[in-house]
């Protein structure tokens, strides 16, 4: 497992938290270890030529900042993990890649 300074270093972005699937879940437990809120996650794709933009499909979770830290980083998972596996099952756009960008209250 990486670091959370390590982790960050992998974003896709200086302003958000955009990262692989794996990395999304290495920040989960790392969040959940040091009691950090979690507000929610949308989907962005990485396309062929480097370029981003937001997933129509996976368009994540709303503001989840009503519900406890527990319960709200177990959901983020449990979404995420699913979004992935449909991903590799079918995804939305050929040869491009699924990111997650997590949302904190830091």
């Amino acid at each position: 497992m990486y670091s959370y300074e390590e982790l960050l270093g992998r974003s896709e972005s200086d302003d958000e938290i955009v990262v692989a699937f794996a990395d999304a879940m290495d920040l989960l437990g790392i969040f959940e270890e040091h009691s950090t809120e979690v507000l929610g996650w949308e989907g962005w794709i990485k396309y062929p030529d480097g370029t981003f933009g937001h997933s129509q499909k996976y368009q994540g979770t709303g503001d989840l900042s009503s519900m406890s830290q527990a319960a709200a980083i177990a959901l983020i998972k449990s979404t995420i993990t699913q979004a992935q596996n449909e991903w590799q099952e079918q995804p939305e756009v050929s040869n491009a890649k699924l990111l997650f960008c997590i949302t904190t209250n830091t």
